[in-house]
């Protein structure tokens, strides 16, 4: 396979690093210059062998610092693939691995989680609860972060993500790098759960995605391949591409994502199945998202092709559990590109994929059920999807099931998990969560009515996003034409009108916002200028031909001329 456009980077390799890049991406480690308070490697594995205790983070911080730890890994790298080979079905062959690995590197996790699994299968139960507080040792090391997107699981290396999974009884089924600002160089896997006792067995409806923080695997390949001659930096992009000449799969996952972006997707689908191949779950998914794109600009028996091709892929995928590719083929049925007879599979899978917690399925279903678009209209069952969203701790998920509570059109009950939830949001500084919890405590909804406890919210949701024109008017509105009168504030209103329509021009053309100006003038007594304010609001409705919102315009334009003003039963 020829890489070409962007990837095509020509790298020099030293022979060291011909003979194994896989070195380089295992041997990033935790930490710069070893710390004098740490003893050498040497004299931290003899504590060992004499009983002594030795915390796990300074014997792998003491390894890496050796001057022949390059020599070391090399040696074990390969070791540990084998050991990863054989870790699921063949345990007995774990003994001789697992001690040859410890022996050059007793930090190494896959070593300790080889000895573990051999001894138990022997039910020699002392010898393996050594390797097993070991094993305990390096997870928590790991799990100081949660393998999230934003805040990655740190390891050295591919290999030790995978061992890693599997010490969690969690066998990797698909896996692409990603490059982010905060973290150059990560690896997204997708695994799933094996059952307990069972090892040899998987759930297929328990699929776990993780994020693994190679950084520091990066910046060692860095700054074994800088090279000056090249016209710019060593990038992520480079290791990527090298990666996936060799065969890494997700490396190739991750070039034929980026290719299917650039809308070359014939060179896309070439890495993606690739990967797919050699069973890379990820590259499954996005092989199918690209068979669906070539079948939606093609024709005849060639667009049929891609179709079944895109079938086939989803259905590979969603028979291992891919609760996102239940999702997407869902959709696709949802859509009617396969006939009406076809939607009722459609909301069949994205039931299925609701049941394993797929968030954008359950809203999507609340939201069908909400409007009785395709099924049956149903408020219940739409409460009950916009709950299980909810539960999974989502932003987006838990705002538009508070939103879908507190609209009295659904006359439901603002339960306590709700304002629970807002609360949370609300304390990580989300001013759409401040604005209803405003709404609630100044009517009362799910909570004692308290309109000094509204102000505070709506006054807190504005300096949380004093250059957000939306909140800052949606405040601005209810305070100035609530028809509870202990909860109007209007020269408060004023005061961050003023403020953002004489710093933003684009929000000073924006005729709702002008509407909003204009009454919280007319509210402070400032009639004159309310007229001249609404005059400027109809003539930049006209101009947008936003014809729908001017009698509404000139019906305030009439009441300010008359010196009136405006009460909304607002919030």
């Amino acid at each position: 396979m020829v890489v070409t456009g962007l990837l095509a980077i020509k790298i020099k390799f030293s022979n060291h690093l011909q003979r194994g890049l896989g070195v380089l991406v295992f041997t990033a480690l935790l930490g710069g210059c070893q710390s004098a308070a740490i003893p050498p490697y040497e004299v931290l594995a003899a504590s060992i062998n004499d009983g002594e205790q030795v915390a796990a983070s300074q014997l792998r911080t003491a390894f890496i610092e050796r001057s022949d730890a390059s020599t070391e890994l090399t040696k074990i790298i390969e070791l540990e693939r084998q050991a990863l080979a054989l870790m699921v079905d063949q345990p007995l062959r774990l003994g001789a691995i697992g001690n040859a690995i410890l022996e050059s590197n007793y930090a190494s996790l896959t070593g300790h989680l080889a000895l573990q699994r051999f001894y138990t299968h022997l039910e020699s139960t002392e010898s393996a609860a050594v390797h097993e507080d070991w094993l305990a040792q390096l997870q928590a090391l790991i799990e100081t972060s949660d393998g999230s997107v934003t805040d990655p699981y740190r390891v050295y290396s591919a290999a030790e993500a995978e061992a890693y999974l599997l010490s969690r009884d969690l066998e990797l089924i698909g896996s692409m790098y990603h490059t982010r600002e905060t973290h150059p160089f990560v690896l997204l896997t997708s695994s799933r759960t094996l059952n307990e006792g069972e090892r040899n067995k998987v759930d297929p409806a328990r699929l776990k995605s993780l994020y693994f923080d190679l950084s520091d695997a990066f910046r060692a390949a860095k700054s074994e391949l800088a090279d000056s001659s090249r016209d710019r930096e060593f990038a992520p992009i480079d290791l990527i591409t090298y990666l996936g000449s060799k065969g890494d799969t997700a490396a190739q996952a991750f070039i034929g994502t980026y290719m299917a972006s650039e809308n070359r997707t014939d060179d896309a689908i070439d890495w993606l199945k690739a990967a797919n191949q050699r069973g890379n779950l990820i590259a499954n998914l996005m092989l199918a998202r690209a068979y669906w794109s070539k079948a939606q600009s093609a024709e005849g028996n060639e667009r049929e092709e891609f179709r079944e091709k895109m079938l086939d892929e989803y259905t590979h995928a969603i028979a291992l559990g891919s609760d996102e590719a239940m999702f997407a083929l869902g959709s696709i049925y949802l859509s009617g590109e396969f006939g009406d007879d076809n939607k009722a599979s459609g909301v069949a899978l994205l039931e299925q994929a609701s049941a394993i917690n797929n968030v954008s399925a359950s809203l999507l279903l609340a939201h069908m059920h909400y409007r009785g678009e395709i099924v049956d209209k149903d408020i219940d069952r739409a409460e009950q999807f916009f709950h299980v969203a909810a539960e999974d701790g989502g932003r987006r998920s838990r705002m538009q099931y508070a939103r879908f509570l507190y609209d009295p059109r659904n006359d439901r009950t603002f339960n306590s998990n709700a304002y629970d939830w807002l609360l949370e949001l609300a304390e990580n500084d989300d001013p759409e969560a401040m604005l209803l919890l405003g709404n609630l405590n100044a009517k009362g909804v799910g909570v004692e009515q308290n309109f000094r406890r509204a102000l505070s919210w709506f006054k807190s949701a504005v300096s949380t996003s004093e250059n957000s024109p939306n909140i800052v008017n949606e405040v601005a509105w209810t305070l100035t034409v609530t028809n509870l009168p202990k909860l109007r504030s209007a020269s408060y209103a004023l005061k961050i009108m003023d403020r953002m329509m004489n710093a933003d021009g684009e929000a000073r053309t924006n005729p709702a916002y002008l509407d909003t100006w204009a009454a919280a003038h007319a509210a402070n007594g400032k009639f004159s200028d309310a007229v001249t304010l609404q005059k400027e609001a109809i003539a930049a409705a006209t101009e947008l031909q936003q014809d729908g919102d001017l009698e509404e315009l000139n019906r305030h334009l009439k009441l300010f001329s008359e010196q009136g003003t405006i009460t909304d039963p607002v919030p």
